[in-house]
């Protein structure tokens, strides 16, 4: 990052373009690490959460990441309808800190502390530096993720305990399987499609992983028998039984959690 030298001698003129120079040089490293994590923004680094109350949203502390510069959002609540027909707006708002009033040598006064907030409005503020939709603003763990339901082999469908769809997510390129899995019947010979994965969300190479816990669903075999799961380049998810039996399975029922790199 930029730096002010200061390691020469004999009466450094320091000026007010030196500490310019060093706040920038502060900024530009703050902005540089920020979008290395999480791209350009807007995006919600912390905090931020909401609670809707009868007439108004009361926001709690956190920090936004927008046009390179970490806004600081307080402790707040603004007037908003419950319940709201639209999004709200983050709206970038500066203001005079409290002891920032300087008198300068010319007898002119100046207030020289300028805080720069994020601040909830359910209408865009007039002034504001910017006005965003909540709508647009995600939160980093969520900016750059999407997410598809995977496409189920006939014969299999989604567990009844479940209480979401089996899904698979891309976040920055790491895709991440969450599924729970049911088949009608599950033999001891060869490979059995189980489902597809969506293009964009598929390995680069090859994924093998063990699969335990194969609920027999009443069979006279042991509950929990051990299987073999493969994810192709081609999104195809297949599993193979090695428990040696050849006895059919009648209502298996498996988790898939895995993670790798997508297919680029």
């Amino acid at each position: 990052m930029n730096k002010l030298l200061t390691e020469f001698t004999g009466g450094f003129p320091f000026l007010l373009n030196d500490l310019r120079f060093t706040d920038d040089a502060v900024r530009l490293a703050i902005k540089d690490i920020v979008n290395a994590i999480c791209g350009e923004g807007p995006v919600i680094l912390a905090g931020c959460q909401f609670t809707q109350q009868p007439s108004y949203i009361s926001v709690e502390e956190g920090a936004i990441f927008w046009q390179g510069e970490i806004w600081h959002v307080y402790p707040h609540n603004f007037p908003a309808p419950n319940p709201s027909p639209e999004f709200p707006h983050w709206s970038f708002v500066t203001g005079n800190g409290p002891e920032g009033s300087r008198t300068f040598e010319n007898a002119e006064t100046h207030q020289v502390h300028q805080v720069r907030k994020a601040v909830g409005s359910y209408l865009p503020i007039t002034g504001a530096l910017g006005n965003l939709s909540w709508e647009i603003v995600p939160r980093f763990e969520n900016a750059g993720k999407a997410e598809a339901n995977i496409t189920l082999a006939t014969g299999c469908s989604n567990r009844q305990e479940r209480t979401t769809l089996s899904t698979v997510i891309n976040r920055g390129g790491m895709i991440t399987i969450d599924a729970g899995i049911r088949m009608d019947a599950l033999t001891n010979n060869g490979m059995h499609s189980v489902g597809t994965l969506p293009a964009g969300f598929r390995p680069a190479n090859p994924v093998e992983l063990p699969v335990i816990a194969i609920n027999s669903g009443g069979n006279t075999l042991p509950i929990y028998n051990t299987a073999f799961l493969k994810i192709g380049a081609d999104g195809a998810i297949s599993i193979w039984r090695t428990d040696g039996e050849n006895q059919t399975i009648y209502n298996a029922r498996f988790d898939i959690h895995v993670s790798f790199p997508v297919l680029t």
